[in-house]
């Protein structure tokens, strides 16, 4: 009997790692691969990447995704375009590599 159960605890990691991987909740996962895990784990591999969260590049937190700055480094992070020279750039980049104008304060 111990043995089927740390085998249905451990059946469940499997959909809820690869959910988590994806940006869906581990926990909720975790108790759906334990449940029915023949059903948990072909959905969880069928699952689209993303679910609504998603993690900033910058402090690693995790926020909602369609989130225009961070909650907790207040980073933004839609696309910007220089002040300079109007080249559209990601959100990523702090230094326009065109003409390298500071683009730290710029907008979207």
């Amino acid at each position: 009997m111990f043995f089927i159960v740390v085998l249905v605890i451990l059946l469940g990691l499997i959909p809820a790692i690869i959910a988590s991987s994806k940006g869906y909740s581990f926990g909720l996962w975790w108790i759906y691969g334990m449940a029915l895990f023949i059903v948990a784990l072909p959905h969880a591999l069928m699952l689209d990447v993303g679910g609504s969260k998603a993690t900033c590049p910058f402090c690693r937190e995790s926020m909602n995704r369609d989130a225009v700055v961070c909650p907790h480094c207040h980073r933004e992070m839609k696309d910007k375009t220089c002040t300079n020279c109007g080249r559209r750039l990601t959100a990523l980049i702090d230094y326009c590599p065109g003409c390298a104008t500071d683009l730290r304060h710029v907008h979207s």
